[in-house]
């Protein structure tokens, strides 16, 4: 008799739990799935609960007898348990190779409708981190007021990235910024293990020499080499950090004098219509400015992006999008679409918000480039 009180108590015990978990992983499956084809909150939400709720109970009724000479105490619910949890543990395991598409733009279209941390719990059901996604968190308000640690991360004079930023800065016409903070724009060159080429923009974040880009620019670089403003052409090179799931890369490079620093704006106070500036290298031809404005703010492939119309083409990436006070609200990183679907002015730059969570006070993987091993030290 003990013995089978034990097991029931053990059975209500795991229905308590499968009941809660088997319903909110059907509901967000369902809503996921409903997603595919209907896109307001309240109509996803929806279908997601009548699938989730109307479709079980139908199995609850076609699955219990409707005889009163049968004990069916506690059946209805072990049913549910049982439906529940198997299709949201089947929706996020072994379909998930075909569902964790239909998760991942839940979690975007959930990020977009606001609502960050159900975003944050729907791509950890897809095994996709939130910050690899790279979604704007609320904090990064907070964090875009924090000082910045400089690139040695050992407690040296480095200036801090965002130094000299400060909120109230007067706008300036594109001539001004170009003026100013040309010599905060680099060019890059790389070649590859495979003998390839290419290249792309950069800009200084540290008066000691760290520099912002996109990762792409920089990735599987066996030589690298950094032109300056002024000429000189740097190749003590070390790669701090590299996140390619936001396409960025931190670099510091040796520098004689301290370098013209390109400040960060708060990224997520950028609003659509304003006027936006970049400075870069396309196709080889150092240092062109070009103007536009913030045609959008919207998720791209998964990610953040400030859409704008300022021209992009090879050689901008990695170069700073500057707003009329001279501050880097993003990191220019493509062209949308391409020369056969008839794209244009449809540009894309990385939030410049990203860019601060990449700088931290330690970096330990970082390395020296121009064929050298990972070093510990900073040269």
């Amino acid at each position: 008799m003990a013995r089978r009180n034990a097991i029931e108590t053990l059975r209500n015990l795991t229905k308590l739990l499968a009941l809660p978990v088997g319903f909110a992983l059907t509901v967000v499956s369902a809503t996921a799935l409903a997603g595919h084809f209907v896109h307001p909150l309240w109509a996803r939400v929806a279908l997601g609960i009548v699938a989730g709720v109307g479709l079980p109970l139908a199995a609850v009724n076609r699955f219990v007898p409707d005889d009163p000479d049968i004990d069916t105490d506690g059946l209805p619910t072990d049913i549910l348990a049982v439906v529940w949890l198997a299709f949201g543990l089947a929706f996020v395991g072994p379909a998930y190779g075909l569902t964790r598409p239909l998760l991942v733009r839940e979690g975007e279209r959930l990020a977009v409708d606001g609502y960050a941390g159900a975003a944050r719990a729907v791509w950890w059901l897809a095994g996709t981190r939130a910050a690899a996604r790279g979604e704007t968190r609320a904090d990064d308000a907070t964090a875009a007021d924090a000082p910045a640690a400089g690139p040695a991360g050992d407690g040296g004079d480095a200036a801090q990235a965002d130094a000299g930023a400060p909120a109230d800065r007067p706008e300036r016409t594109p001539a001004e910024i170009f003026r100013e903070l040309a010599p905060s724009v680099v060019n890059i060159t790389m070649e590859g293990r495979s003998e390839q080429r290419g290249g792309g923009t950069g800009f200084f974040l540290s008066a000691d020499g760290m520099i912002a880009t996109n990762a792409h620019v920089v990735h599987g670089a066996r030589v690298l080499e950094v032109h300056t403003y002024d000429g000189r052409v740097l190749r003590e090179v070390e790669l701090l950090a590299e996140d390619t799931g936001n396409d960025l890369a931190l670099l510091l490079v040796r520098v004689t004098t301290p370098a013209v620093v390109a400040p960060l704006a708060d990224s997520d106070r950028v609003t659509v219509g304003e006027r936006v500036v970049s400075i870069g290298n396309p196709l080889g031809l150092d240092y062109t400015l070009t103007d536009g404005i913030v045609s959008a703010r919207r998720m791209w492939e998964s990610r953040p992006m400030i859409q704008m119309s300022a021209p992009v083409s090879p050689g901008n990436s990695g170069g700073p999008l500057f707003n009329l006070r001279g501050e880097v609200i993003g990191v220019t990183t493509a062209r949308a679409g391409s020369v056969w679907n008839g794209a244009e002015n449809l540009n894309l730059a990385v939030p410049s918000n990203l860019v601060r969570r990449l700088i931290q006070p330690h970096y330990p993987g970082r390395r020296r480039l121009n064929g050298d091993a990972a070093v510990p030290s900073r040269w």
